[in-house]
């Protein structure tokens, strides 16, 4: 059984950040049918299409048996599965490896399906110690690791500049206030039995923390460490952000799933290799949950 739901204690807004102050703007959650939340002084378009679930690989794979009314739809080259989801509209998608695929098949994905939600699943490597493989991290925020300005003395992370309102987005991309709370309601209801993680036993537990993205692979504890102070980061992966990004300037409402599969530091080619399919098998059990828990009335959760 998963253990009782906590709180990161370390989440911060991006006005932790030293010598920036940036206001970012929370999505406000009403009705699925209606969704009119203002993002930058915008009203978000009406979302009644499907909710879009994107996913690495495994994470996809996962999911397909589950759907009924199965249809391949290719759209720009990019592949899409439509579906019913234990009776809920879906589009599955794998996003690829990457910031830019992910962006990419997001951004198709949108403006085809117009989604009433997007939900990212994947894996992700441990920068909170406390994290074992097997355990899920429900992002509260996410945020790009690796932009900003490369001096001699080390790197300036600054937030990513907005297309749509020509704004500066902002440093920490904030998950749909909505799908938060379906996702904290599903983990109190999973249950999982106990993994051999190589130290003995362990029960699966279910973070709500900070998620951070880069177009790296980070297997170096250097690196973990430095993304761990500066971001107060619980996990790092390679695409969550990326759609979040998208997700933001298009007014769609996100959420990232990350489930652990490594330490993100010189043993994680070997964790990685061993724990994957777990991770991807925990996010996706995660994910549908959710599905079904977002796609009934607000009032009922």
């Amino acid at each position: 059984m998963f253990s009782p739901l906590y709180r990161s204690t370390k989440l911060r807004s991006a006005m932790s950040i030293p010598g920036r102050t940036r206001n970012a703007l929370l999505c406000l959650s009403v009705p699925l049918a209606i969704v009119l939340t203002v993002v930058g002084g915008v009203a978000a378009r009406a979302a009644t299409g499907p909710i879009a679930i994107l996913g690495v690989a495994s994470e996809t794979r996962t999911l397909l048996p589950h759907l009924t009314h199965r249809k391949n739809v290719v759209v720009l080259h990019v592949p899409y599965v439509t579906g019913v989801l234990n009776g809920v509209p879906v589009v599955v998608a794998r996003s690829g490896v990457g910031k830019v695929n992910a962006a990419m098949t997001a951004t198709i994905l949108i403006g085809h399906f117009h989604p009433a939600c997007i939900i990212f699943s994947g894996s992700a490597g441990a920068l909170n110690p406390n994290l074992q493989p097997g355990d899920v991290v429900i992002g509260a925020k996410t945020a790009e690791h690796d932009f900003g300005t490369l001096y001699s003395t080390g790197m300036s992370h600054e937030p990513t500049d907005g297309i749509a309102e020509r704004k500066q987005n902002p440093m920490y991309f904030p998950a749909n206030p909505r799908l938060l709370k379906a996702a904290e309601l599903a983990a109190s209801r999973m249950h999982e039995e106990p993994i051999d993680v190589g130290s003995g036993p362990h029960t699966p537990r279910v973070v709500v923390g900070t998620i951070v993205t880069g177009d790296v692979f980070v297997a170096d504890q250097n690196t973990n460490d430095a993304l761990r102070k500066y971001f107060h980061a619980d996990a790092v992966e390679m695409e969550g952000a990326a759609v979040a990004q998208v997700c933001w300037e298009q007014n769609v409402p996100f959420l990232a799933i990350r489930s652990i599969s490594d330490n993100a530091n010189r043993q994680t080619p070997t964790m990685f290799d061993k724990f994957y399919k777990l991770a991807a098998r925990n996010s996706a059990r995660l994910v549908m949950a959710i599905v079904q828990i977002y796609s009934t009335k607000p009032a009922s959760y």
